[in-house]
């Protein structure tokens, strides 16, 4: 359903990397086949556990950012837009 939405939305299109990026790794770290993990990065449960406990991490704070991006492009995706030109 995002998919259809705005095509083109800078907000849409960084939303839509992240979801793939998180689903990739939870894959990756769910995995039975040791190859497929990725060697050296935290765990993304405890890396958003560790965020939402007063210690955040760049996961924690990547989804945060994101929830406010998207939460902002609800109400107007024009200021989203440039609340994600500040992020770059």
């Amino acid at each position: 359903m995002i998919t259809r939405l705005r095509q083109g939305d800078p907000g849409i299109e960084v939303v839509l990397d992240l979801l793939d990026t998180l689903a990739r790794r939870v894959e990756s770290e769910t995995s039975e086949d040791p190859s497929l993990r990725e060697s050296g990065v935290p765990n993304l449960a405890s890396a958003i556990a560790q965020g939402v406990a007063d210690h955040p991490t760049e996961d924690y704070l990547q989804l945060d950012g994101v929830t406010a991006i998207t939460l902002q492009w609800d109400l107007d995706p024009e200021h989203a837009a440039r609340l994600l030109t500040a992020t770059d």
